[in-house]
């Protein structure tokens, strides 16, 4: 057996390990021992078979790394003394993952009597490993526990430019984000398919996947993606549509529409529209209309003017109160009324618009169309307008205003209020 005096002036064992800095670390770690011979005592020379191993406790148990150096590999012996970098035998030297894994290590030094690199014999005790006064702060960096910056600080993988090194964030051994050397970034995933791909596997419908503010407030929020696919844009409680959007969009060039177009209100600044006012009159220019059936005001011959047309090649007005589409497409028709009854009767009427003549009131109110109420003469009726009918028309329909009392109106007047509105949809 060979007894050994094991002490550690040359250890060097700094946490860099765990973290390499900006220049590449080596991996090894210092150490120097003393060997002498059992039965004379006196110091040993020559190279020696020696096997070096990390384990997790001081005494039994598995070893969590080993190296061992045997034949032109053997450790250098002068006069006892011996030094030594572990590691350096290793490609890639000490994996950083054995020691940032672990909060204490422990040393053994093996030494193999007939130097044939077997029947290793351990000398005991083992040794503790410590870190260095000055790689403390390498320690705590590494651990993630604490970091002073005071000024900038730089991650950096694949420097050598190889195309190999993601940079990776774990808590625990649950990896959390990944950089590739691509430059992809991957949150939830190690295999980014984007420039930053987010996965929420397993999310449920009230997971949120992603959050985008501008501040900590709910009315600063600007985007929520759950784990059901829903967006939400300018809101935090979408209806449990896919995408819901609180505020006004724009579309700069077509939009296609698949299935149907479903609108509370509907509005457009920008696309193409015609709008006609019925002309004033003072008096009961209605006379005794005594209707039963609907009735496109067209028929009655009421005088129309023109409000305003931004697409000629797409509407065209004939003066009688009805607009011909000369493009086909979706439209939004819209309706407005105020209307003055002349006699002191508590009558009502329903109006809607007139395709070709004919009323098209569903699926507005009801299939009669939308109510007005006639208040006694000289009062102005509650304005219950506009009101917004969605259709698919092909080129060349007309489009008027249609009505239907339900008694017959003795007298009844207009007023310019009376206005028909058309957009192009698409």
């Amino acid at each position: 057996m060979l007894p050994s005096t094991a002490f550690l002036p040359g250890l060097v064992f700094a946490a860099c390990l765990a973290l390499p800095a900006q220049a590449a670390i080596t991996q090894t770690l210092s150490y120097g021992g003393y060997l002498t011979d059992a039965a004379t005592g006196l110091p040993l020379g020559g190279g020696k078979d020696m096997d070096f191993r990390l384990f997790t406790q001081a005494a039994g148990g598995a070893s969590v790394w080993n190296e061992q150096r045997c034949g032109a590999s053997g450790v250098p012996v002068s006069n006892g003394r011996y030094q030594v970098e572990i590691g350096s035998q290793t490609a890639g030297g000490i994996p950083a993952s054995v020691v940032s894994d672990r909060s204490a290590l422990w040393l053994e030094v093996a030494v193999d009597p007939n130097d044939d690199c077997a029947g290793f014999e351990a000398l005991s005790p083992r040794v503790r490993l410590e870190a260095a006064a000055y790689t403390f702060s390498a320690l705590v960096a590494s651990t993630a526990a604490y970091a002073a910056i005071t000024g900038d600080m730089a991650v950096s993988a694949d420097t050598d430019a190889d195309g190999n090194g993601d940079v990776v964030l774990k808590t625990g051994a649950a990896e959390r984000l990944r950089v590739q050397s691509a430059g992809r970034v991957g949150l939830g995933t190690a295999t980014p398919v984007a420039r930053l791909h987010v996965s929420s596997a397993g999310a449920v419908s009230t997971d949120e996947v992603l959050r985008v503010s501008s501040g900590t407030g709910t009315m600063q929020e600007l985007v929520r993606v759950w784990g059901d696919g829903r967006v939400a844009v300018g809101t935090t409680s979408p209806s449990g549509v896919l995408l819901e959007v609180n505020g006004k969009t724009a579309v700069n060039s077509t939009l296609t529409v698949s299935g149907a177009v479903t609108a509370n209100l509907f509005d457009s600044y920008r696309g193409e529209y015609i709008e006609i006012y019925l002309s004033q009159c003072g008096g009961p220019c209605g006379g005794n209309h005594a209707l039963s059936t609907w009735t496109d005001i067209a028929a009655q011959g009421y005088s129309w003017t023109l409000g305003s047309n931004t697409a000629p090649d797409t509407f065209s007005h004939n003066g009688t109160g009805r607009i011909t589409v000369n493009k086909a497409g979706t439209y939004l028709i819209r309706l407005h009324a105020m209307l003055i009854p002349v006699a002191d009767a508590n009558y009502a009427a329903y109006f809607c618009p007139s395709i070709n003549g004919s009323a098209d009131c569903s699926p507005n109110q009801s299939a009669c169309g939308i109510r007005l109420g006639y208040y006694p003469a000289g009062w102005w009726t509650q304005y219950n307008g506009p009101f917004d009918f969605i259709r698919t028309l092909p080129a060349g329909t007309t489009i008027g205003y249609a009505y239907d009392p339900v008694q017959t109106l003795t007298y009844w007047a207009h007023d310019t209020y009376m206005a028909l509105d058309v957009v192009r949809v698409n």
